[in-house]
Parts: structure tokens; sequence; C-alpha cells
């Protein structure tokens, strides 16, 4: 995403209502405009038996060092206006909370996650499941930042790909970010995701990735990147995707 399209920062999310469908039915994906996350040391395993709600958004903390609209994070005008979004996430009390890759900006500094990001969507850290985004690879090829700050909230590896049950619903994580881990077929990722949707069956799966594979937003299609892993998902059925990037 662009440096000035990620300055928005989110306005708002979107919020999921994830039901297991009856024996015969199809999945229940009810989804309305709100938004994001609350405080714990490990993402919860949410209760299982019944509807859980979610809220998703990429693309989301202003850098505080280069952008003028940073203001502690309350922003100006629609920009950078993550203080308030989480705000919002507050009042909604999702299950979880998914953020969808650049979720700081302009380049995933630890240092910005801990001045930006910790401030507004940091303070749903505990119920928050992650994927990385092209920009937080900008400052290494290894997303150090990233995957410093969020620890455990973006997998037990720093690989950026793993599941996690939310409800009765699965959770798959993906790295859509091809350049720096492969997705080629036969690829470890590649692979994994194989496994996971051959060998670990659940009633509905809900994957997330930072990249979208079609898209009408200004970057376009994107089918150069994780289209094998995109590939898997749809041999297998999966429910739903969620994904960030291009607005």
């Amino acid at each position: 995403m662009s440096r000035r399209a990620a300055s928005i920062a989110v306005g708002v999310a979107l919020s999921w209502t994830l039901a297991v469908p009856a024996a015969g039915a199809r999945p229940l994906v009810a989804g309305l405009l709100t938004t994001s996350p609350v405080t714990q040391q490990e993402p919860s395993t949410s209760p299982r038996g019944g509807p859980v709600t979610v809220v998703a958004a990429g693309d989301i903390a202003c850098d505080p060092q280069r952008n003028p609209l940073f203001n502690k994070g309350w922003g100006s005008g629609q920009w950078c206006r993550a203080n308030a979004v989480e705000k919002v996430i507050q009042a909604a009390d999702p299950a979880a909370v998914l953020a969808l890759g650049d979720e700081q900006y302009d380049d995933g500094r630890l240092k910005a996650f801990q001045q930006s990001y910790a401030l507004s969507w940091g303070q749903q850290l505990g119920r928050t499941y992650a994927v990385p985004g092209n920009h937080e690879y900008y400052v290494s090829h290894t997303a150090n930042g990233y995957f410093t700050y969020f620890g455990s909230h973006a997998g037990k590896t720093r690989n950026g790909w793993y599941t996690a049950p939310i409800g009765e619903w699965r959770l798959i994580a993906l790295n859509s970010n091809c350049d720096f881990v492969r997705c080629v077929a036969g690829s470890r990722q590649w692979s994994w995701l194989q496994r996971v949707l051959t060998r670990k069956p659940a009633p509905c799966t809900v994957a997330i990735m930072h990249h979208p594979l079609i898209s009408s937003g200004p970057h376009g299609d994107d089918e150069m990147h994780a289209r094998p892993l995109w590939k898997l998902l749809y041999r297998a059925g999966v429910d739903l995707a969620l994904v960030g990037h291009d607005p």
C-alpha cells in the first residue's frame, strides 16, 4: 500500500459474526461495520458452542516520527485514527481481533510499534491474531520489529504462518510476502498449509493474509504473490478469506 493511503490508519474495521452451520446448511457469515480487540498475555481461545464476533482490518497505525498527522494516535480528520478505532473495538468487545498486515507504518520498526500501535490496537493485544504486511519487511527482510512486538500473537515461530481456534472455527494465518517467504508449491509454507487442510478438519475455516488475489483497489490484482496458497484454500473449500493491502 502507498505511504499516503496508509496514513488513513483505518477509521473503521470490519466486524464478522462467525457461526458453525447446522448439518447440510451453508456457513453463516454476517458482516457489519464496527471495529476491533482486550488485554491478556496470550491470544484467547474463544468459547465454543455458539457464534463469536471478530473484527478485522489492516493498514493500521501511522508513523509517530514521520507522519505530521499522528497526533499521539488520535490523528486529524480521517487520517491516523487508530486510537478512535480502538475505542470502537472496546465497545464491540469481540472474541478476536485480526490484524491483517501493515500494522505499523512506514516500515515496521519496533520503536514505531512501541510508540504508535501500542497506544491504540496494542491495548487489544491479548486477543489479537496478526499477519505481516509488506511494510513490516521494509526495514529488514526478516520483519524483526513485527515479530518482536507481536511475539506469540504472530505464531509460535517467525515464519508468519500458524493456525488457531476461534470458537468452533479454525483460523489459518498466512504470510503472503512471497518475495521474502516462499509461497510456491513445495515450499515450507505451502506444504504446511496442505497438511493443515488435509489432516486437521474443522467445521469452518477462515484464512487471513495481507495481499489479495483479486482486487478493484489501486494496487489491483496480486496474482504473483500467494496464488499457490489461494489455490490450496479454494480446493479445500475454505469458507472465508480476509485480506488488507488494497482499500
